[in-house]
């Protein structure tokens, strides 16, 4: 999103940043292609203003592996899920809120707004399992709640025996 609200196009550009900016979507589509931009071949204009079908650049497949994933839609995980219709009645909006802080950004797994106050309530979710990885998520977590005092932040495992519980994660488990 650009400083004024709304997302930049390409005609918003100016002429030489606008083809700049082209050769490098090109290349990025094209991946294999030479860095110099002279070396590159034109993409008909057909090919740039082609309508989405089903959501899908048409050109998807000759993609390389990590521009699809950076275009595929996220979606919770089996746990995430079940959290969403059992705690949250289906009311939850998924990855919705990313908090930038010193020394990256974190984006809780659900977004809940109270529908009479207005006031947002993230969710974290985990699972049976602890990984290694869940550290750097803890940090992130407590670090956006004592910088963001006005969002209530609160972290939830699923137990062994299937049933939710709050955990407090300076704190131990609830």
């Amino acid at each position: 999103m650009s400083r004024h609200g709304r997302h930049i196009t390409l005609d918003d550009l100016p002429p030489a940043y606008r083809e700049q900016a082209e050769r490098q979507l090109r290349g990025a589509v094209a991946g294999s292609e030479p860095r110099h931009a002279s070396a590159r071949p034109a993409a008909p204009v057909e090919a740039r203003t082609a309508p989405l079908q089903g959501g899908v650049p048409p050109c998807v497949d000759a993609a390389p592996k990590r521009v699809r994933a950076a275009m595929r839609r996220r979606e919770p995980n089996k746990t995430e899920a079940r959290f969403n219709r059992e705690i949250l009645g289906g009311a939850g909006l998924y990855e919705a809120l990313t908090f930038h802080v010193e020394g990256g950004a974190y984006t809780p797994d659900w977004l809940l707004i109270d529908p009479n106050t207005g006031a947002p309530t993230c969710f974290e979710v985990k699972g049976a399992f602890e990984y290694p990885s869940e550290n750097r998520t803890r940090f992130a977590f407590l670090t956006c709640r004592a910088r963001f005092p006005f969002v209530r932040f609160r972290w939830f495992r699923l137990a062994k025996h299937g049933t939710w519980r709050e955990e407090h994660p300076e704190g131990g488990r609830a």
